[in-house]
This record gives structure tokens, C-alpha cells and sequence, in this order.
């Protein structure tokens, strides 16, 4: 599927491929799974596999550091605008 902005000022246009399956375990379970790839010319701009309920996307941070909290952004938000110092802890992570 190749879509097209209709924007007047808009060239964006990509291609989105949908490869669905099923995953099994080796105790013979079987799981519905979805594999979806969005690119622009050589560029990958998305990418996203389901595996029954289970969302596996990219990455945030890099390999062995942890992944931020949803709602570590808006809690950050509220402490600033509450004027509440944020520590770092020895791992420079809020």
C-alpha cells in the first residue's frame, strides 16, 4: 500500500507493508502475530510486530539502559510546574 499526502506542500510518501502469520512456541502453542513496516525510499520509518496481545516497537534508549516510563514524562511535567528538583540517581536516570 503506497499512500500520498494531499497536502499542497507535501511530497511525503511512503509504503507500509502488513505481513500477518501466526507464532508457535516449542510446546505447540500457536499465537496470531502482525508485522508492520512503514519506509520511504530506503529509510525505515516504522516498525511494529504483535504477537497475540504482546506490542514489540523500537527501542527509546540504547541496548542495557532501561526504557522510560509513559508517565515519567507527564510526572517530570507536573514536578516542574510545581517547581519540585528532580534527583539523579548514580545511573543519571530520573
Amino acid at each position: 500500500m503506497e499512500i500520498e499526502s494531499d497536502h499542497d506542500r507535501s511530497t511525503t510518501r511512503f509504503t507500509e507493508v502488513s505481513v500477518p502469520g501466526t507464532a508457535s512456541a516449542s510446546s505447540g502453542e500457536s499465537l496470531p502475530f502482525v508485522a508492520k513496516v512503514r519506509f520511504s525510499s530506503d529509510r525505515l520509518i516504522r516498525f511494529q510486530a504483535k504477537i497475540g496481545e504482546m506490542v514489540v516497537g523500537p527501542a527509546d534508549t540504547p541496548a542495557g539502559r532501561l526504557e522510560p516510563h509513559p508517565f515519567s514524562a507527564v510526572f517530570s511535567r507536573l514536578m516542574d510546574l510545581r517547581g519540585i528538583p528532580v534527583r539523579d540517581n548514580e545511573h543519571g536516570q530520573v
